[in-house]
């Protein structure tokens, strides 16, 4: 006994350094707040004092000191405060206002309220407006008292909504034209004081207040916070214990925060049933097991967090209740699971609200509790789920990409990537976060090593559940370098060539492969058309060779040939150019009557002018040779022949004279020629 007794007096005197229980006030003007729990320094240091409590039923606030002019319980005093009884992450936001009443002093509100009160100090008479699109009069349960320098306030919680969070400030105001001053704000960083009266916007400072027992309101935790809760309760016949909450906030630490991560009390020695979150390594003197829970404020939406808690009991084989509330200030779209880890089976609190059990043999049964958006597993998509690169000749490369794609919800990580063939290569890492709907892009290079089919594997391990290896096949195959021969044309067609004359023709070859083209052999099937460029001949890549043919017809018909090329390339290692042509006969005549004059060239001649071999009498004329009984404008001048000179001056059709022309024209050509061998 006496030893309990010790553990018990350890327990009770420790448990007031970090925690405080309901604590309910006698709104009488006698200050019976707890000072070392309740006590707050304002705006005004230590002339003036707030006070803030709160019980299952109340909201009790008190000022006790001296405002900027006296004590603050003189005449003409004005107690402010206004709450936020559905606070937001983001304090102003929310269904309140920002704006606050004007009196003296018209405040701009670090949160949106949804309440304001006001007490005269002069008569005590009592103002009570609610936020509904403007500040309007309310009535809501309160008490007020003053005596000496102490003025106290109480507001009935259920009245106002029953919240289960606040947001608050309270402030004094002196009520007179331009020296009345603002003071005593509670927080103390809330604003500073002025006199005067008019606009004044406060700090971003507020008092937070979850209003659960064991809290102790003046802890620095509370200002400008928030935080949700959930508590844990279980039951079995007539135990039970409702102490365990967890949470998240603004203020707190992943660590333990003392005043808000409460301890414990030890087990009892018989008939007990409790919960806690085991901490090891948070010592206290109380020990390792905690009664609250709270982390640091974080966003849920895409995780999830997780408590670890047990439940004790020496009850045995006894049902067992387990059950979860007080989630008001959860996000909505946050999932509340808990699992129990003997059978690895998850409930929904939401849903169920109470998880029942059989004790067994009694001892400790370990749960974790799950908060926040329970995601789907990760899951890999690949497109495309295979490439195939054709064909690509040895020395070149070709490159398509890959594009993963996470359809599931958890982040999807790509552990490693790999290719199963050195031909096969892959650009960037080998390891990827890819959130929901999020894509990578992975190129892919396949450069053949020889002329051969390949087949390798891009394999892509990840911590997908159900394809935790992905393999994309990859295959093409290596082309040898070869030399690749064209043409410009395929056929050279010659047209009428005169009989014994020579019409030059060209062509080209061109590489347009990868290594020099060669030529082994130009030929030609007759002696009529000849290739004047010979073989072998070499063609380096993307360079041209001309080809030139000569025709010459020795008879009046159609001539038909071809070139044969026979080179290196070896898609087509023989090719040929078609060669057509025709052989033609002046046949240009005309009949002149007798009496023409006869012309002879002389044997030799050392001027081929045309005074030496016609003379200048005559500016228009012709030279005819006779034979076969017809005058034929000749086709050559030789030595020591005669020819017909008509020099007649009569005006001529214009076809003689495109005849007499030409024939002019091609004598002294041939003469000209003639005389320059000789």
């Amino acid at each position: 006994m006496r030893k309990l007794f010790t553990v018990l007096s350890i327990f009770l005197l420790t448990g007031i350094a970090f925690s405080q229980s309901f604590h309910t006030i006698t709104v009488d003007g006698i200050n019976d707040f707890n000072t070392s729990a309740e006590r707050f320094t304002t705006t005004s240091g230590s002339n003036l004092y707030g006070y803030v409590t709160f019980d299952r039923n109340y909201l009790y606030i008190g000022f006790m000191g001296n405002s900027g002019h006296g004590r603050v319980t003189d005449p003409d005093r004005n107690l402010h405060i206004y709450l936020d009884t559905d606070p937001e992450p983001n304090a102003v936001n929310g269904t309140g206002s920002t704006s606050g009443e004007f009196w003296r002093y018209n405040p701009t509100l670090p949160f949106s309220a949804h309440y304001h009160y006001t007490c005269k100090s002069t008569s005590l008479e009592e103002f009570r407006s609610i936020y509904n699109g403007g500040w309007q009069g309310t009535s809501f349960g309160t008490s007020v008292a003053k005596a000496d320098s102490c003025w106290e306030v109480r507001i009935k919680l259920s009245d106002i909504g029953s919240p289960v969070q606040l947001n608050v400030v309270a402030y004094i105001e002196e009520d007179w034209a331009t020296s009345g001053r603002i003071s005593g704000g509670i927080p103390g960083n809330l604003f500073t004081e002025v006199e005067g009266g008019g606009n004044i916007t406060f700090n971003s400072h507020w008092l937070n207040l979850y209003l659960l027992d064991q809290v102790t309101p003046n802890l620095a935790y509370h200002s400008t916070n928030y935080q949700w809760a959930i508590r844990l309760k279980v039951q079995s016949g007539s135990l039970s214990d409702s102490t365990a909450y967890a949470g998240m906030s603004f203020n707190a630490t992943n660590e333990y925060d003392a005043g808000v991560d409460l301890p414990k009390t030890p087990t009892p020695p018989s008939n007990y049933l409790e919960i806690f979150f085991p901490h090891s390594n948070w010592a206290t003197a109380l020990g390792p097991n905690f009664m609250r829970d709270f982390r640091v404020l974080s966003s849920l939406d895409s995780t999830t967090k997780t408590w670890d808690f047990t439940v004790r009991t020496d009850k045995l084989n006894a049902s067992v209740a387990l059950s979860a509330d007080n989630f008001n200030y959860v996000p909505s779209n946050y999932r509340i699971l808990i699992q129990d880890v003997t059978s690895d089976s998850l409930h929904d609190m939401r849903a169920s609200g109470t998880y029942t059990y059989n004790s067994g043999t009694g001892g400790d049964k370990y749960f974790r509790l799950i908060v926040g958006v329970t995601l789907a597993a990760a899951n890999i998509s690949v497109d495309p789920t295979s490439i195939n690169y054709g064909t690509i000749k040895i020395g070149r490369d070709s490159t398509k990409s890959i594009t993963i794609t996470n359809t599931g919800d958890s982040t999807l990580s790509i552990t490693n990537i790999s290719s199963t063939l050195s031909v096969f290569t892959f650009t960037g890492g080998t390891t990827y976060s890819i959130r929901k709907n999020q894509t990578v892009s992975i190129p892919v290079r396949f450069a053949p090593a020889s002329a051969q089919t390949y087949n390798g594997v891009l394999r892509i391990s990840s911590n997908d559940p159900e394809t935790p290896v992905y393999d994309v096949n990859l295959t093409g195959s290596g082309q040898s370098l070869f030399p690749n021969i064209s043409f410009n044309t395929t056929v050279l067609a010659y047209g009428n060539v005169k009989v014994e004359s020579d019409s030059t023709m060209s062509f080209k070859i061109y590489n347009t492969g990868d290594t020099t083209l060669n030529i082994s052999l130009l030929s030609t099937s007759t002696s009529f058309f000849t290739v004047l460029n010979s073989a072998p001949a070499s063609i380096n890549k993307n360079d041209s060779l001309t080809i030139q043919v000569r025709f010459r017809p020795l008879a009046i018909t159609a001539y038909s040939d071809s070139v044969s090329f026979t080179s290196n390339d070896p898609d087509s290692p023989t090719l040929k150019i078609t060669l057509r042509g025709s052989g033609i006969e002046v046949t240009l005549t005309h009949t002149y009557p007798a009496g023409w004059s006869l012309i002879s060239v002389p044997l030799t001649q050392n001027n081929a002018s045309t005074a030496n071999v016609v003379g200048d009498d005559f500016t228009t004329f012709a030279l005819y040779d006779y034979s076969e009984n017809m005058y034929r404008p000749s086709d050559s001048v030789l030595a020591g022949r005669g020819y017909w000179l008509d020099n007649r001056l009569q005006p001529l059709t214009a076809r003689r004279m495109e005849l007499c022309r030409f024939t002019i024209f091609k004598i002294f050509f041939e003469v000209s020629n003639t005389f320059q061998q000789r």
